[in-house]
């Protein structure tokens, strides 16, 4: 698959984000954040220096992270990340993902992904079977 191509495929998912930005740049730039960020829905990861420290999704990016600065995450943070995805179907459903995979320190509840869909029961069952028929060859 093509680069332009995967650009393609990715920007149907994500309408735009912000990676890396100094919490300095809340009180910097507050009028040009909230015309850009005010009312969007979207995944936010907090960093303490370069270590992921929490993940969280809000219907209003600013007010969210302003929240943040002053609330019991205060101090425990310095950079951060959002993510503005195009459809608001698929926040639970990444930010779930995300927190699955990467389950930040702050976080006091992790992702929970679709019943049904683990893999895990179907490899025990088939290591169970396997098993047995290595007990019977033996």
């Amino acid at each position: 698959m093509s680069n332009k191509l995967s650009r393609r495929k990715h920007a149907r998912l994500i309408k735009y984000y912000l990676e890396g930005a100094s919490s300095d740049l809340l009180e910097l730039t507050p009028a040009f954040f909230e015309e850009r960020f005010r009312h969007e829905r979207g995944i936010y990861a907090l960093y303490k220096d370069s270590e992921l420290y929490y993940i969280g999704l809000t219907k209003d990016l600013v007010s969210r992270l302003q929240t943040h600065l002053k609330d019991h995450l205060a101090k425990k943070w310095n950079r951060f990340s959002v993510y503005v995805l195009r459809q608001r179907r698929y926040l639970k459903p990444v930010e779930s993902l995300i927190l699955t995979v990467a389950k930040p320190r702050g976080n006091e509840r992790m992702g929970r992904l679709p019943r049904g869909t683990s893999l895990k029961p179907l490899f025990k069952k088939e290591l169970s079977k396997l098993k047995r028929s290595i007990i019977k060859a033996v």
